[in-house]
């Protein structure tokens, strides 16, 4: 039997360019962050006031930012000075469409 080499699998990401031009890959999720996505996701669309959207959306953003191959940690104050609402957004429905994407061709 040849060998199983699931490093390929890991190897796609999704590069974002912040603001400052930083450059970082953020990495598929794992099983379980996808159900914790999933869950954000849920509280995202269920939540009618405004102020507790916009918390939501920064931590779901957070998750997003933080799951990076670089292992930057980005900060709640880090986004909130640097993001402006259309990024947020920009970043989650990216982020959904990259999830997809990799869900329907895992390789």
């Amino acid at each position: 039997m040849g060998k199983l080499d699931l490093s390929v699998f890991s190897q796609n990401t999704w590069e974002v360019t912040l603001p400052n031009k930083q450059v970082i890959n953020v990495s598929k999720p794992t099983q379980r962050k996808l159900i914790d996505l999933g869950e954000l996701t849920k509280k995202l669309e269920r939540t009618k006031d405004t102020a507790k959207q916009l918390e939501t959306l920064t931590n779901t953003t957070l998750f997003i930012l933080n799951n990076n191959v670089e292992n930057v940690a980005f900060t709640r104050e880090q986004l909130e000075e640097m993001l402006n609402l259309d990024m947020y957004y920009a970043i989650y429905f990216g982020y959904m469409e990259f999830v997809k994407e990799i869900t329907r061709n895992p390789n």
